[in-house]
């Protein structure tokens, strides 16, 4: 039995950790955040979970997110968690769920969707399921699963 548990990444004094994120899905939402661009960060990758077998996480130093920031990641990471941290405690823990609308966040891959003709025209999507993962185009009315489309 082991006695002596040691964390491998260090903890963080003040930021926020998105943790349960889908193994392999980090740099996903390091490049839809911008990380690089914006905050030091550390990321795990292939961890080891109870919870859902294997997974990746990122602890942001000094950053928060902000609403469409949590419904992006939703978008690449449903179920995962996000938790504020100051002075080295979690003091919330947001849960990650799927609007059931999205606005302005992703592109149509219809190329013919007026919101792809019209620079003007806003993206609205409709959620059809979780798992997998669909969801609506409110003007075009196709529907596509994850992976096809791309964030704005």
């Amino acid at each position: 039995m082991v006695e002596n548990k040691e964390m491998i990444v260090n903890k963080i004094e003040n930021g926020i950790v998105i943790d349960h994120i889908p193994r392999m899905a980090s740099a996903k939402i390091i490049q839809i955040l911008k990380l690089y661009d914006r905050f030091e960060f550390y990321t795990g990758i292939n961890c080891n979970s109870s919870k859902i077998g294997r997974k990746d996480f990122i602890k942001i130093v000094n950053g928060d997110v902000d609403n469409e920031e949590l419904n992006k990641i939703a978008l690449v990471a449903p179920g995962a968690t996000v938790m504020r941290i100051k002075n080295f405690e979690i003091i919330e823990k947001i849960p990650i769920t799927i609007s059931e609308e999205i606005r302005n966040l992703v592109k149509c891959p219809n190329t013919g969707c007026i919101t792809n003709q019209e620079p003007y025209k806003k993206t609205h999507f409709i959620k059809i399921s979780d798992k997998p993962l669909k969801i609506k185009c409110r003007f075009c009315e196709r529907t596509f699963k994850e992976g096809e489309f791309e964030f704005l």
